[in-house]
């Protein structure tokens, strides 16, 4: 498990069928250690209460947001998201190729050299799109980025008879 922003981590798991899941322990933002109960966007059940909360991820029905609270107050949410490996192969499923010759599966363009430019993909996913850039010329000189928010386009592109959904970044290189 890593963390790819605050309260946003990335669940990496070997898919074949008999693997054991990841194990991965939810820690409650607060000092409190009483009264604290544990639920998730999938099931209006409680799943577990204290500071921490062990969960097994196997399926990617166990990714998706978790809180902690306290009461009726919200004390923390995390959301857990799944990368998965396949036969050695990372998998990029969330996002489709356009053409098959084209490798790129996130396009990025400039009109100029003011700094600014935009990306684009396309997925047949449409919830809980995330989209985080960081760049750097060499070890010696790091070069952030900052985007806006990721867009749905009105376009469609159907591939093999499948219908995707177009989203698109605005982003600014930092001086």
């Amino acid at each position: 498990i890593w963390e790819l922003e605050k309260n946003v981590y990335v669940v990496e798991l070997d898919w074949h069928p008999d693997t054991p899941g990841e194990k991965v322990v939810l820690t409650c933002d607060t000092p409190e250690e009483d009264g604290i109960t544990w639920t998730s966007e999938q099931s209006s059940e409680v799943l577990g209460s204290g500071k921490t909360l062990t969960i097994l991820v196997k399926e990617f029905e166990d990714a998706g947001h978790y809180t902690c609270r306290r009461g009726g107050e919200v004390l923390s949410q995390m959301l857990l998201l799944l990368h998965k490996n396949e036969d050695g192969i990372w998998s990029t499923d969330i996002l489709k190729k356009k053409e098959p010759e084209n490798k790129n599966l996130v396009t990025c363009e400039a009109k100029n050299y003011s700094g600014r430019f935009t990306c684009w993909w396309l997925t047949a996913i449409s919830t809980d799109v995330n989209f985080s850039v960081k760049s750097h010329r060499g070890s010696s000189d790091p070069q952030g980025v900052t985007c806006g928010e990721a867009t749905l386009s009105a376009e469609r592109v159907k591939i093999e008879q499948r219908e995707y959904k177009k989203y698109s970044v605005q982003c600014q290189e930092d001086n």
